[in-house]
């Protein structure tokens, strides 16, 4: 199945996806509207060789369900039914009398691989009922293993600073030079950028400024 996805865009531009979309039905021929799917994050359609597309509000892609308003609950759903499965597994390692070390192995290799997947890309915009119910997971499991594990906002702040200084310290990297123009010349802060909808305000680069600089000594 084929996706095509619609980006917000200001009222007075024209939408150039269809252009877009003519281009690589030629590039790509034949492009199926039957086989392709559509999610937006504002109203409007797109055809396909005369043929409206079907609109979904989730999609799957590089193992994230992503939704067309950007609230990761779909996600959610997702990641706490897999993480289930596993705590299931690591409950019944603890039956067999397994030693604590490897218990601990068995949850960071198979369980918070599985609800820490992509955390850098959803873990600042997930609401905190969704939030609420993987912490209250990372505690059952922490209470099989028989130690305290590192909750959600622990393991999204270490690696989403981590990522920003990685983003920092790659020239080659997309968001390097965007991110290196924020640098302050009067601290090795980072200024934050502009924006005016809650939705950008919890994307990852905001977030990640805001915890890096959290992480930095005022002066």
């Amino acid at each position: 199945m084929s996706s095509v996805t619609g980006l917000s865009m200001k009222q007075h531009q024209d939408p150039p996806k269809k252009e877009n979309l003519e281009q690589q039905q030629h590039l790509y021929h034949p492009h199926h509207p039957s086989t392709s799917s559509e999610y937006i994050f504002q109203e409007g359609k797109v055809c396909i060789s005369g043929k409206d597309v079907e609109i979904v509000p989730s999609y799957r892609f590089l193992g994230v369900q992503l939704d067309n308003k950007l609230e990761w609950s779909t996600n959610t759903d997702a990641v706490y039914k897999k993480a289930m499965s596993r705590l299931y597994f690591l409950r019944r390692l603890r039956s067999f009398s397994v030693c604590s070390r490897m218990l601990h192995m068995f949850y960071q290799s198979v369980m918070a691989s599985t609800i820490f997947f992509a955390a850098v890309c959803w873990g600042a915009g997930i609401k905190a009922k969704d939030a609420n119910r993987l912490n209250k997971l990372i505690k059952k499991a922490g209470s099989v293993v028989g130690c305290r594990l590192d909750n959600l906002d622990e393991v999204v702040r270490d690696r989403m600073v981590l990522k920003l200084r990685t983003i920092m310290d790659n020239p080659s990297h997309p968001l390097h030079n965007t991110v290196d123009k924020l640098r302050s010349s009067f601290s090795n802060r980072l200024l934050q950028p502009r924006c005016s909808k809650e939705r950008y305000r919890k994307s990852f680069l905001l977030s990640a400024i805001r915890l890096y600089n959290s992480s930095k000594p005022s002066q």
